[in-house]
């Protein structure tokens, strides 16, 4: 970032200043009081803009919104880096599939980030599970290029798996929206949980969920079990 905006001239500073307090400032206002509220005028207002001052740096409504989903999703997408790059944990002399760890470290991690930011997981989430609609099909298209950095990040994992046989042969790419798709329609039963705790367990069913889809895939019961207790444990030894 310093490095960037040493290349700047003062205008481009100042504009890029700008931009960040915009999209800072919506993405308060979507964590606060929900997308609805994300309006030109209602940013403007918590600006203390002139309305048309806004359409100097976003030309639409849609524009800015497309631009806080590519913020929110590059910045998950970043701790998911960290996470799988971190160490795992000591396996002790047990039989660990690193490929089932990395996906399990990827389940955990994003049931995370939905319990620590969710407000923020709630934008991130209506993206990854539909992004397209919510947009006209410029804009949307740059939004599911962020949303491919993630599912491709994931499909790398799962190639290595059926490479070293830890699963079966498969679609990679197929896999991945399967994966994602689990994930992601688990955790949005949460809401649900308030009426049914026991029955609506989410880390209980979000492990049970993505453990069937995992020996469907060829992995052995055990050798999954084992693997979460390792994502846990790598996540846990995060700062």
């Amino acid at each position: 970032m310093s490095i960037t905006m040493a290349t700047l001239s003062r205008r481009e500073r100042s504009r890029l200043r700008k931009t960040e307090q915009i999209l800072d400032t919506a993405l308060s206002l979507v964590v606060d009081d929900g997308l609805e509220a994300l309006t030109i005028q209602g940013l403007a207002r918590a600006l203390d803009w002139a309305p048309g001052a806004l359409y100097r740096y976003f030309p639409s409504k849609d524009a800015l919104y497309a631009e806080l989903q590519r913020r929110v999703i590059n910045a998950y997408e970043e701790t998911l880096s960290t996470a799988l790059s971190s160490p795992r944990p000591d396996s002790g002399g047990e039989r660990v599939a690193p490929v089932l760890v990395d996906l399990a470290t990827t389940t955990l991690h994003y049931q995370a980030y939905g319990e620590r930011h969710p407000g923020v997981f709630h934008l991130f989430a209506m993206t990854l599970g539909d992004p397209n609609p919510l947009l006209p099909d410029p804009e949307g298209a740059r939004v599911m290029a962020a949303v491919d950095q993630i599912l491709l990040r994931i499909t790398a994992v799962i190639e290595d798996g059926q490479v070293d046989g830890t699963l079966l042969p498969g679609s990679p790419s197929d896999r991945t929206l399967v994966f994602w798709a689990t994930i992601q329609g688990v955790l949005q039963l949460r809401k649900l949980a308030r009426f049914s705790p026991e029955r609506l367990d989410n880390a209980r069913l979000l492990r049970r969920a993505t453990t069937d889809l995992l020996v469907g895939w060829g992995a052995q019961p055990a050798t999954v079990n084992v693997a979460f207790e390792h994502a846990k444990k790598r996540l846990e030894a995060q700062p």
